[in-house]
């Protein structure tokens, strides 16, 4: 097992938050099952449309998964760091609901579809963690389909950056391109909104990265939107399905 006390603190399994909630016995079971591997910038994970051999738990580094239009444009509909899994949907169906694209380079668990949904047949609290990942996940795109259609490019960058530093850390490699990029705004719109951040002691800048300098500054500038995303992150699910431990999964050809 690699070291990952830099990303996840003293005492992490894997540095990946999903898989260090799961119990000792549900880990012991899928810890043969998954491998460490490197992220690179731009590596792609899965295209949308397309079948998906492998889900990842990222560690570090941050992947962003958008969706394509039939001219090719692409609109990042949310982006996973080390608090959960790249495209859960091929859990059910082994085709991308998403292209997934590496933004920051980082690391992570890799692990089979059919060995994963293997696993939920055979372990009581991944499916738990699973349902409540993909609960927060449903969240997330609601907020943020919201946040794209009736807030200011500010608040939309504001939520970018909280949700950024959420999952990878305090320090964020980016640059205005990329951001610009994934919110579908205009690069001079980006500018011009970080270097009023940067006014105010909010976030530094130096090439090719951002550091946030005052989180709860940050996260005053935001809309409602960042604090309906966190209260996703945090609900504990309960209904009569993982009550009686009986989720089945069905792969489709």
């Amino acid at each position: 097992m690699a070291d990952t006390t830099t990303n996840a603190g003293v005492g992490s399994k894997t540095g990946n938050l999903l898989l260090d909630s799961l119990p000792e016995g549900d880990f012991r079971l899928i810890e043969p099952k998954i491998k460490h591997v490197e992220l690179q910038k731009h590596q792609i994970l899965s295209m949308q449309g397309e079948a998906v051999q492998h889900l990842y738990f990222p560690t570090s580094g941050l992947v962003s998964c958008r969706a394509s239009g039939s001219q090719g444009e692409l609109i990042e509909i949310h982006a996973v760091g080390r608090e959960g899994l790249v495209e859960p949907a091929a859990i059910l169906t082994s085709i991308a609901a998403v292209t997934a694209e590496v933004q920051i380079e980082g690391a992570a668990y890799r692990i089979d579809v059919d060995e994963l949904c293997g696993l939920i047949r055979q372990t009581g609290e991944l499916p738990r963690a699973l349902l409540k990942y993909a609960y927060s996940l449903a969240v997330r795109m609601v907020q943020a389909t919201k946040c794209a259609m009736f807030h200011t490019v500010k608040q939309r960058l504001v939520l970018w950056l909280l949700l950024a530093h959420r999952a990878h850390g305090n320090v964020i490699p980016c640059t205005h391109q990329s951001i610009a990029e994934a919110l579908g705004a205009r690069r001079a719109s980006i500018t011009l909104v970080l270097e009023s951040l940067v006014q105010k002691g909010i976030i530094e800048r130096s090439r090719g990265r951002i550091t946030i300098a005052n989180r709860g500054d940050l996260e005053e500038a935001s809309c409602e939107c960042f604090q309906l995303i966190k209260a996703g992150l945090e609900i504990d699910l309960e209904c009569e399905l993982l009550a009686k431990q009986s989720l089945v999964v069905t792969k489709h050809p």
